[in-house]
């Protein structure tokens, strides 16, 4: 059986963002934390339960379980986390039925949600300090919330 992935290639990430983020952040559930420096990584895949990050050389480097992530953030290593942390989105409520708020985005950021299988299910353009998305057509699960900067998971009920 082949198993689909989602790559998200993290060099190209460098040009996306204003500010040059160095580091991809991961956090579980567990409050455990993973640091990666973006010049070493090539890509993360994302499949059914369980996402890769992969080296340059395609080499796996790292391996997970997708309903164990809190969520991934990209920043730049040099700022203290205390700097980093005030520029994280806020989603709610999670889990949600029928409506999810996101807050913390600047006009004109695109969001995206992905399936845990790392289908591409809605995108959404930012256009105001709070953007809600409809989510009630999504069946129940866990999914993944894309921004410029994050990853986020959150479950639809």
């Amino acid at each position: 059986m082949k198993t689909k992935f989602l790559i998200v290639s993290l060099f190209i990430a460098n040009f996306i963002f204003a500010q040059t983020p160095t580091t991809l952040l991961i956090e579980y559930l567990s409050a455990q934390e993973q640091k990666y420096e973006l010049a070493k990584l090539g890509r993360m895949e994302f499949s059914d339960d369980i996402f890769n990050i992969i080296d340059e050389l395609g080499n796996i480097i790292a391996t997970g379980n997708v309903v164990d992530l809190k969520k991934m953030t990209f920043s730049d290593s040099i700022v203290s986390n205390l700097i980093v942390n005030q520029n994280l989105i806020n989603v709610y409520p999670n889990p949600t039925m029928d409506v999810l708020c996101i807050e913390g985005l600047e006009f004109g950021n695109i969001v995206r949600i992905y399936s845990a299988k790392g289908t591409l299910l809605k995108t959404v353009e930012v256009n105001s300090v709070q953007t809600s998305i409809n989510v009630k057509d999504l069946p129940n699960g866990t999914y993944l919330i894309q921004t410029n900067t994050q990853i986020v998971k959150f479950i639809k009920k």
